[in-house]
This record gives C-alpha cells, structure tokens and sequence, in this order.
C-alpha cells in the first residue's frame, strides 16, 4: 500500500484511523466495531458508520423511522477511510445532494452477498423500501487480489487469515479463481437487481476506479508513493489488480438490466489518500455521480 508515515504527515486524520480502527467477527464476516465515538468517525450499534444530513446524525434507524431514506453500499471506501469526519463520507455526501438519510452500509472488503443480506432484512423488516440503493462492488475484486481465490457463491476466504501464497497472477489458477469471482458477482450483482424489481426501488451501480487507471497521479499521491509497492505480497496484489480490473469494470457493467443505472465519473476526476481510498474531493466526485443517477 501507499506510504502511511508521508500520508500521516500530510494527512494527519489518518492517524486516527489506525489508531481507533477495530473490526469485529460478526459469525465470519469481518465488520465495523458498533458504537465507536472517535474524533474523526463514529458508528451505531449494528457498526454501520452514521452520517450527516443538514447538521444532524443519522443511522441505521433512519430505515425503520418510516421517514424516506436510501442505502450506499461498498466497502472502506464507502466506510470513508481517511476523511474528516462523517459529513465527508460518499453516502452523506449522496445525502446532501438527494435530501435524505443515506445510510453507509459497508465492511472491510465487503462481500457481495454479506451487502444483499442486510439489503435483503432491511427491506424485509422496515416499513419502506430505500428510494434506491446504490452499490460499490469494487471490495469483491480487491478482497480477491488479496489471496487470487474463489467460491462462486460464497466468494473470496477471509483475507486476514488465509496466507496471501495464492497462486501468481495470470496463472492457470489464478484464471480459474478469477472466473469464480465473475461468476460470484454474476450471480449476486442479480439479486440485487431482482430485490430493486420486486420493492419498486431504484437500483444503482457505481464501477469504481482506482489509483492504477488515474492517468496521471498528482504531486501529494506521487509524494505518498501511492500505486508503489512496500512489499511482496503489495507487488502481488497491485500485479493482480493491474491484470484484472479492466476486465472486472467491464464485465460488470455488461451484466446489468436496463433498469439498472450506472453512476459514471472519470477517471481522471478523482483524488486519492491511497490506492484504494478517496480523499473528500474523490468522495463528492462519485456521490455527484451517484445523485446524478
């Protein structure tokens, strides 16, 4: 990953994240810690990270009020890594432009069918379907680089504890994994577009990009040493990524409905703290897209 101690003297909030992050297994899934109070970031009981709409908090409990309200769904990114504060982060930027609560549903590299389960309860138990949900599915692809293997339904193993040995990008194995990875996302990328059909809510997607497809980086990502390796297993995931994220944007935009809209930025727009991570300006890029929508 990038260089933390030059993002740490640039971007001194990113201390608090290292210091303050703490993740839970909630029955194998890796999950937010629920109800942390930091100087930067908070999250309510279900470890969901709240946001802001007009000065005020907001939370999980926004879908059950009966009130309007929304789901932007990802993982770190969507969690907002790095920002200064709840008010930053893309679903409450989302918020402010679409004028209700957004709620940030979102793991440290989220599943795609761990995000359709609580899509899933959600719109089961609330009084009201979401106005829309709209979906990051990046943390698939980045889980998956991790450790290059793959269920087609249950998804990429725990990266924190399967050893990053996986097989060599590019290899027959690794190829067969990433097929997996297609077809697990597929399949799930369906059953959130079926869900959207059956409650009568907007559905939409946003390909996220990275700092490997920014065409030129700027001088703080530059200084950072964004998209340069610190190690092996960092060469092996960047060397992953490179090989398959093109085809991934693709072959997920090609899987989608007509109904399905797709919230599109450029490339070149975005600012990054990290490889994987939005600076704020980043953030309000994407939710302008995902408003847009």
């Amino acid at each position: 990953m990038a260089d933390f101690r030059a993002l740490a003297r640039q971007q001194p909030v990113v201390r608090q994240y290292i210091k303050h992050r703490k993740w839970v297994d909630r029955a194998g899934v890796i999950a937010y810690a629920p109800m942390l109070r930091t100087p930067v970031f908070t999250t309510d009981v279900a470890g969901f990270r709240r946001g802001m709409l007009n000065g005020a908090p907001y939370d999980l409990n926004a879908a059950f009020s009966g009130n309007p309200y929304a789901l932007v769904m990802g993982s770190s990114h969507v969690f907002g890594f790095g920002l200064d504060g709840d008010a930053l982060t893309i679903p409450s930027q989302v918020a402010a432009h679409r004028g209700l609560p957004c709620l940030n549903i979102s793991f440290p590299e989220a599943q795609l069918h761990t995000l359709y389960a609580v899509a899933l309860r959600i719109c089961a138990q609330a009084p009201r379907p979401p106005a829309f949900i709209a979906l990051m599915p990046g943390g698939a692809l980045t889980r998956f680089e991790f450790v290059r293997s793959c269920d087609p339904l249950f998804g990429v193993p725990d990266f924190q504890t399967v050893k990053a040995d996986g097989p060599p990008p590019g290899s027959d194995q690794e190829t067969a994994a990433y097929n997996a990875l297609r077809a697990y996302s597929a399949f799930w990328i369906g059953e959130f577009e079926m869900l959207a059909a059956r409650h009568g809510f907007t559905f939409v997607l946003h390909p996220e990009f990275t700092a490997f497809e920014k065409p030129d980086l700027s001088e703080h990502e530059s200084a950072c040493g964004v998209t340069v390796a610190q190690s092996d297993a960092d060469h092996l995931r960047f060397q992953t990524h490179r090989l398959r994220c093109a085809d991934y944007r693709a072959f997920v935009i090609g899987l989608l409905r007509p109904a399905t809209r797709v919230a599109l930025c450029g490339a070149a727009e975005l600012t990054y703290l990290d490889e994987y991570h939005y600076t704020a300006d980043g953030a309000a890029v994407i939710a302008a897209a995902i408003a847009r929508a």
